[in-house]
């Protein structure tokens, strides 16, 4: 990339004269030596979170450490559907702290490290901070705005976007001539093939130009704002607490995303417990000619074990399909949270009638309870028929 070739810019010339600097040049001096302290720790923070999809990845990892797309949904990944359908409005937050690959986090890393040098001793560390939340939020609203509703976006793309548009509507406040075209070239380096549809994407991803236009447009604005009024007796730009206001609301909500996060994130684990789809496309009957490897590959499934049960029933195996059904019926959180009450209901009405079969009829009309409650369930004529709903 071709921001990985740009040095960092050099201190600035001592003056000929023992006399104080300008005003201007001193508001420029006095902050190159702050330490990043912000960039370094969202770094990180980016880090810290890809590990974790790697390491808790829903589903295993594909080549070069890849986390699936489920894995990227579970940790918080932004996508219309989730956020706007079904108000999990936190992940326009948490999706811009995560990203698809290692070349992904790689390249976000270096280009924020390379603005956070150059910007966040320019700007402070609450208005550098305030910018990347700015950002990040804007570019998830315009990926929702423009993308197609089912595709997953994450990644810092849009938060490092606003950084180098505002490094560039800053570098205006640079007096000397070759840091401020050091700043220009740097962010124009790093904006104009983050924005021009120039390249695919990474083992299969698309670049989310939505969250890129959305981030640049966020980082001009606000950087066009706080320049309008940034006095040059200022050293920092104005209304810092508001800067920390922004901040503040930015990691609370942040805080508050962790409950709703980690229960989306128990629920694709459930998830990925489940057959996929266009395993069942045959219909039941596919579904039962293979229900023994369906059990193989996904024994946490209730319904691999019912189809199974199935298959035994037709080979008359009473005591075989008992045993599949109770492990059907032992997969009780999936059950409850992945799969509709009536299936449950059903399973145990089927269980009742193999018990029946058996000769046990005080475990068949215990099991027949809550068929023959429901009028609705299909084996509901059949338990009436076989006296167990007395």
């Amino acid at each position: 990339m071709s921001i990985m070739e740009n040095p960092l810019p050099p201190p600035l010339p001592s003056m000929t004269s023992p006399a104080a600097p300008p005003a201007e040049e001193t508001a420029y001096t006095a902050t190159t030596t702050t330490f990043p302290l912000v960039t370094i720790a969202l770094l990180a923070v980016m880090s810290a979170l890809f590990a974790g999809e790697v390491i808790f990845g829903v589903d295993p990892t594909t080549t070069l450490l890849t986390p699936s797309v489920r894995t990227l949904m579970a940790f918080g990944g932004s996508q219309y559907v989730l956020v706007v359908e079904q108000g999990q409005w936190y992940r326009l937050l948490t999706s811009t702290l995560l990203h698809v690959d290692p070349l992904h986090i790689l390249f976000n890393g270096i280009a924020l490290y390379l603005a956070g040098r150059m910007l966040e001793p320019l700007i402070g560390r609450f208005w550098f901070a305030a910018l990347f939340a700015i950002g990040g939020l804007a570019g998830s609203l315009m990926s929702l705005l423009i993308n197609a509703h089912n595709l997953v976006s994450v990644g810092a793309s849009g938060a490092i976007m606003a950084l180098f548009a505002a490094m560039f509507v800053f570098s205006i406040r640079v007096p000397v001539d070759i840091d401020r075209r050091r700043l220009q070239r740097t962010a124009m380096q790093v904006l104009v093939p983050s924005l021009l549809p120039l390249t695919g994407g990474l083992h299969g991803a698309t670049v989310d130009y939505g969250a890129h236009f959305g981030g640049a447009i966020a980082g001009i604005i606000v950087a066009g704002l706080l320049l309008a009024l940034w006095r040059r007796d200022q050293t920092w730009p104005p209304a810092r607490r508001f800067a920390q206001v922004i901040v503040a609301v930015a990691a609370i909500a942040m805080g508050l995303s962790v409950v709703p996060d980690v229960r989306g994130y128990h629920y694709f684990v459930l998830d990925s417990y489940l057959i996929p789809p266009s395993e069942l496309a045959g219909g039941t009957d596919a579904a039962v000619a293979h229900a023994q490897s369906l059990v193989k590959d996904y024994p946490r499934d209730p319904r691999s074990h019912f189809y199974l049960a199935i298959a035994d029933l037709r080979a008359n195996d009473l005591m075989s399909a008992e045993t599949e059904v109770r492990a059907a019926l032992a997969q009780d959180e999936v059950l409850r949270v992945m799969l509709q009450p009536s299936f449950k209901i059903h399973m145990e009405a089927s269980l009742a009638l193999i018990l029946a079969d058996e000769n046990r009829p005080d475990d068949a009309k215990q099991m027949a309870r809550s068929g023959c409650a429901d009028a609705n369930t299909p084996l509901h004529a059949d338990l009436v028929k076989r006296s167990l709903c007395q």
